[in-house]
């Protein structure tokens, strides 16, 4: 993926989807954790939460300590198929 180039969906004008942030290696196939700030920060600032649905962390303090861990959610995805996050 190129940098500043963000593979995420406004299901919403306010609810943003995405994979989670990523550094190192794999952020050349999952978004970057800096782009995704400097994102958040120029289109939304200091108006957004970050909410990670995964069972993976990430340093918070790149989103201002703006992140709610929502384990145990489940996820109804339109193809009738059921994703549980723990």
């Amino acid at each position: 993926m190129n940098k500043g180039e963000l593979d995420m969906s406004y299901i919403t004008s306010r609810l943003i989807v995405m994979s989670y942030p990523a550094e190192g290696v794999e952020s050349a196939i999952k978004n970057h954790i800096d782009d995704v700030r400097e994102f958040l920060e120029t289109n939304h600032p200091g108006a957004y939460a970050v909410y990670n649905l995964s069972n993976r962390s990430y340093r918070t303090v790149k989103f201002q300590n703006r992140v709610c861990i929502a384990a145990g959610c489940i996820l109804t995805c339109t193809s009738n198929m059921n994703r549980q996050f723990f």
